[in-house]
């Protein structure tokens, strides 16, 4: 299959910025500009796709307009409404949504109010084993409804991951399946892949999601849509890329959203310091070329590259261009400074490579202690997958990337980089989010794949006790029956 790649118009706009593999700062080797840009290019014309290639997560993402949700009845468009304030009214709903919190109780209560009520659930009656669990639960503070969830969760891992078959018996299988299981080991084990799957909602986003997001914008497409509906590859790549699910159940669109949102009231703000009057010495050019950084990042490495005792402080001023009215006038390459400022992922092939090779290095502790630590909720415990994990040069050569960034380069970005962050401080008033490095990146972007292998039991028959379940006599359980007398 041969095309043109959909995205090289956005990638011409972005060029300053290195396309998605900083590659426009690489070493020239005598090549002329307009040389070095075809061959650094990710597509060019003709180019075959290559297995590789396929796992570039931004492959098949339009510009902003053309959509990538079917139109729906379902929309934002009002007469008289412009674009941003359309696309504001679509943030205020995503940032009202609750996110999602650690509901359990701790390993230990978890672990006794199972082992209180297994016992008597064994081939019961519904309506026996639901009074049981409510009994139990009040015993231990835990929530009735809780406690029903934490027991019909546990029992259901115990039969799927020893294969057990449920025997026509009263009451539900997966509480009879409490009964003959080791329940410290399978409520340990429930409770950690839990706290992974909660990350996995919460998880980090990246360039990919952000261009959806704002294509969804864009078109005011509902927030249920943007939350259910997959987003839709355009042109010839959908035949490889159909679909992209990056923003389908992710609870962690509105901490994202949020911070776009400080992005722009740091760049609004930011306009008013610079057109104040300034000495304009070191510091301060510093913190206006972060300003500028915001929304024109491209402009910004450009000055950076040229040092800034050669700049002025009326040149950043004239720079600076208007200031954004929302989240929708931030352009795709001030979303990609975005990820670049935080740490976070921007899609490319070459980060699937990286984050199999994070895998196989494995967590810093050993995996008892990890699985403990994420039954517990542990916010923390994702740490431990990337504190062992190799630095980031050694990503990239294992990946085999090429075209490194020059020295040059790698240090107007770090200044671009702490100028922006210094200025959402200063005018957003926030500290903004850091990924220390693509390990951590990887890390909470992709928490379940990185748990994958320290939450696989092996061993299934751990989770089973040692003596078979033997059914006990009927709980005396209180029955009322209200005849409305």
């Amino acid at each position: 299959m041969r095309f043109r790649d959909p995205d090289l118009g956005r990638d011409r706009t972005t060029l300053a910025l290195g396309r998605r593999d900083w590659g426009f700062f690489s070493e020239t080797e005598g090549l002329a500009p307009v040389e070095r840009r075809a061959a650094t290019a990710p597509w060019g014309d003709g180019r075959p796709v290559t297995t590789h290639d396929r796992f570039d997560r931004t492959l098949g993402i339009p510009d902003r307009a053309t959509p990538m949700w079917p139109a729906t009845g379902l929309s934002f468009h009002e007469p008289g409404v412009s674009a941003t304030a359309r696309a504001e009214a679509i943030c205020d709903v995503l940032c009202v949504r609750p996110l999602p919190t650690w509901r359990w109780p701790r390993l230990p209560t978890a672990t006794a109010l199972l082992r209180e009520a297994a016992p008597d659930l064994y081939r019961r009656p519904p309506t026996v084993q639901a009074a049981v669990v409510a009994a139990a639960a009040r015993h231990h503070g835990v929530e009735p409804t809780t406690a029903w969830d934490l027991a019909v969760g546990v029992g259901a891992l115990v039969a799927q991951t020893t294969h057990r078959q449920s025997s026509p018996a009263p009451g539900a299988p997966s509480l009879n399946a409490l009964a003959g299981a080791d329940l410290d080991a399978a409520t340990e084990l429930f409770l950690a892949r839990d706290r992974l799957r909660l990350a996995q909602q919460l998880s980090d986003p990246d360039l990919p999601r952000l261009w959806i997001l704002a294509n969804g914008l864009a078109h005011g497409v509902p927030p249920e849509i943007i939350w259910r509906v997959p987003a839709r590859s355009v042109g010839a790549i959908a035949q490889v890329v159909p679909t992209h699910d990056d923003l389908v159940g992710w609870a962690g669109v509105r901490p994202a959203v949020e911070h776009l949102r400080d992005v722009v009231r740091a760049a609004v703000e930011g306009r008013r310091w610079l057109e104040a009057g300034h000495r304009g010495d070191l510091d301060e050019r510093v913190l206006a070329l972060g300003v500028v950084g915001l929304t024109r990042p491209a402009t910004a490495m450009q000055l950076a590259l040229c040092g800034l005792r050669r700049l002025g402080f009326d040149q950043l001023r004239e720079v600076a261009g208007p200031a954004p009215g929302g989240v929708l006038d931030l352009s795709d390459a001030a979303l990609k400074a975005v990820c670049d400022r935080n740490g976070w992922l921007t899609g490319v092939a070459s980060e699937r490579t990286q984050r199999e090779l994070v895998e196989r290095v494995g967590p810093a502790v050993e995996p008892e202690v990890l699985r403990a630590s994420l039954a517990d909720g542990d916010p923390g415990a994702l740490e431990a997958f990337s504190a062992s994990a190799p630095s980031d040069h050694l990503l990239d050569v294992g990946a085999f990337r090429k075209n490194p960034s020059s020295a040059e380069a790698d240090a107007a970005h770090r200044l671009l980089t702490e100028g922006g962050r210094e200025a959402l401080r200063r005018f957003a008033g926030v500290e903004p989010p850091h990924r220390a490095s693509l390990a951590e990146a990887l890390a909470h972007r992709f928490p379940e794949r990185c748990g994958r292998d320290v939450l696989c039991e092996r061993h299934v028959d751990r989770l089973l006790a040692s003596e078979a379940p033997a059914p006990r006599p009927s709980p005396a359980v209180p029955l009322s029956l209200d005849l409305g007398l």
